[in-house]
């Protein structure tokens, strides 16, 4: 039978001389977990060797840029996995978390759930998910990204960046798996209805809008069959009396693919 541990990350920045459980720290507990193997030092190497990022990761970083490095313990060991995940809740519960976890007091750990869901070995990998989970997670997705304010927060977050074609070709073809797929389609569609509070326009909105509306009204669509453009409705003649013509030019919709065959030397 496999055996566990539970393990501590410490900011060696800060002294605490507090017990927990019976367990004394000498200096700031900030990460509670349990696992077996090499698992204890895997958050140090994705801190080191990736770009995650998360509170825990985050704060590791910040003590490595310091010349430092987090002191990684091993509270009790020898444990079966019940044993384990029992220890790992009870310290959670008792220093507490940097953020909001329901019946978790607030209190020092990085830690994003209240225990009993980490212990993959370090050198095992996770079992694969199912086709119905993946599909839960995608529809999860799409759905969240209904929400105005959780696109705010991922257009903030890619700002100035920009993507390979390879991304965007990717991109491109999950989205219209997304809009083709009628069991996201409908589920979005009873999102939408069970909260249309998140969907009502700003008022800047409203306003654009409205102008959008106006100068509709006001000016006409008229191209030369290279250009389009809208011109006010008083200027519609001077413009097809040199060869303008009314209406807007019906582009093809075309992929990156052929984009890129046009392009390619």
């Amino acid at each position: 039978m496999e055996k566990y541990y539970v393990y501590a990350y410490l900011d060696p920045r800060i002294g605490y001389m507090k017990s927990s459980c019976g367990f004394m720290f000498e200096f700031q507990p900030m990460y509670i977990g349990f696992g077996s193997n090499n698992r204890m030092n895997d958050h140090l190497r994705d801190a080191i060797k990736t770009t995650k990022n998360n509170l825990k990761l985050n704060k590791i970083r910040k003590i490595l840029n310091e010349g430092l490095s987090p002191i990684i313990i091993k509270i009790s060991d020898n444990l079966n996995r019940d044993e384990a995940i029992t220890l790992e809740k009870n310290l959670i519960l008792d220093l507490g978390t940097i953020v909001d976890i329901p019946k978790i007091k607030r209190g020092v750990l990085t830690n994003m759930a209240p225990g009993g869901h980490g212990g993959v070995a370090g050198n095992k990998k996770r079992k694969p998910l199912s086709e119905a989970h993946k599909q839960s997670i995608s529809e999860g997705v799409t759905i969240a990204l209904q929400d105005e304010t959780v696109r705010k927060k991922i257009s903030d977050t890619h700002k100035g960046k920009t993507k390979s074609e390879e991304h965007r070709q990717k991109l491109g073809d999950n989205l219209r798996r997304v809009h083709n797929d009628p069991v996201i389609k409908e589920k979005m569609k009873i999102y939408r209805k069970e909260n249309p509070e998140k969907f009502k326009h700003s008022a800047e909105t409203k306003l654009k809008l409205s102008l959008n509306a106006v100068n509709s009204i006001n000016t006409k669509w008229i191209n030369n069959g290279e250009i389009m453009k809208r011109v006010d409705q008083d200027n519609v003649e001077s413009y097809l009396d040199q060869g303008w013509v009314p209406g807007r030019i019906n582009f093809k919709r075309r992929t990156y693919a052929e984009i890129n065959a046009d392009i390619s030397p």
